[in-house]
């Protein structure tokens, strides 16, 4: 028997090479030896098959070799060790955030901003399961205006009667309730990833830790940003990456009033007045454009799908006001003017971009678009409460 990493010559009931000290792979047992995990497949399948022999005694030299392999596969476990895992945010999750964080979900149960009970005064958070059963009030907080789910908890956005903002946590029963931030600045954005809680005002960026201290200004003249592995935001002019532990920025592209920044795949997607776009997150190529309308409202990623809601034409909405209100009064057709006004029909294209598909839809038209692991859910016109499930014929 030859050694398979020097290729001296080992007695066959070696357990270890005497000249290098690689460990054959096998005890007297049977067992593979602990040592054995850091072998090439090839090899350890190699071992498993080979006849047992019975157990020797290490010499001198077999123990200082074998301590060798200890100290050297520690070493190389800890350089060879992976980088630091990044988190990823799931395109749906940020879509929601993006769209108003009415809603949000986890692996089983949706979650969500809004009026049920008919004895609601105010809007609250409430959970159910993907089904629609199960129905749980979560908090009758009626100052909540946005949700998202960070760190397996409800983290939640605020803003009451005294002008008081507040980003806090709750567990997913409502309990636990507990503050961060409080503030009198208006919050459009916030995120906590690993026990770091980033949001957005008109001073900037901040960053601060869970218990709300240390807070610092780490950008100005931010419009929106994204955490998703790396960090992204939009000035109102460009698109940047944001390295979050060197503090490092650098431009993607310039974006022409970008919004509903959405990473994916390596690509940074966003809409403005010209359409939806995309851009490599190292901004290695120009941005491309994929959807090529300058009245998409609204749009939402699933897999390799953008959905997305192109507003109505003038023509298309006097028809629909026409259905809609009549036999009504000249004022009712107003309110449905306004009412549809900010909705469309939804239509969808691969995320590479290529032919646009007008979807059948039910309900027919919609404003705003909402991701879970089942499908999509939409209100039917701007600032609504009330979510339907978009069955696509």
């Amino acid at each position: 028997m030859f050694c398979k990493n020097c290729g001296a010559k080992l007695e066959d009931d070696a357990l270890f090479c005497e000249k290098c000290g690689t460990a054959v792979g096998e005890t007297g047992d049977g067992s593979l030896s602990p040592y054995s995990d850091n072998l090439p497949s090839f090899l350890k399948e190699e071992t498993e098959n080979r006849p047992l022999s019975p157990r020797r005694p290490l010499s001198p030299l077999g123990i200082v070799a074998a301590i060798v392999v200890v100290v050297a596969a520690a070493a190389l476990a800890v350089f060879m060790k992976p980088a630091e895992s990044v988190a990823y945010a799931d395109p749906r999750a940020q879509i929601n955030f993006n769209n108003g964080g009415k809603i949000a979900f986890d692996e089983t149960r949706l979650y969500f901003v809004g009026d049920w009970n008919a004895g609601d005064e105010e809007t609250c958070v409430y959970s159910t399961t993907y089904s629609g059963g199960d129905r749980k009030m979560i908090s009758s907080d009626g100052s909540i205006a946005s949700i998202r789910i960070a760190d397996d908890k409800i983290l939640y956005y605020s803003r009451d009667d005294d002008s008081k903002s507040v980003i806090g946590t709750m567990e997913k029963d409502g309990s636990n309730d507990h503050h961060i931030v409080e503030t009198t600045e208006l919050i459009w954005s916030y995120d906590l990833v690993a026990s770091k809680l980033y949001y957005v005002t008109s001073e900037g960026l901040h960053a601060c830790t869970v218990d709300g201290q240390n807070d610092e200004i780490l950008l100005t003249d931010v419009d929106e940003f994204i955490i998703s592995g790396n960090g992204y935001y939009n000035d109102g002019d460009a698109i940047y990456s944001y390295d979050l532990k060197k503090g490092e920025s650098k431009k993607l592209c310039d974006s022409g009033g970008a919004n509903r920044l959405v990473y994916k795949d390596n690509k940074i997607f966003y809409m403005n007045d010209k359409g939806i776009f995309s851009v490599p997150d190292d901004g290695s190529e120009p941005e491309t454009k994929l959807v090529n309308y300058d009245e998409v409202r609204d749009y939402l990623i699933l897999d390799d799908t953008i959905y997305y809601v192109q507003k109505l034409s003038d023509s298309e909405l006097d028809a629909l006001v026409e259905y809609f209100a009549e036999g009504d009064t000249q004022y009712s057709k107003y309110a449905y003017e306004i009412v549809l006004g900010s909705s469309g029909f939804l239509r969808s294209c691969p995320v590479s971009g290529g032919e646009v598909a007008e979807l059948k839809t039910d309900p027919l038209i919609v404003a705003d678009l909402y991701g879970y692991p089942e499908g999509i859910y939409g209100t039917v016109y701007g600032m609504s409460d009330v979510y339907n499930k978009i069955v696509i014929e």
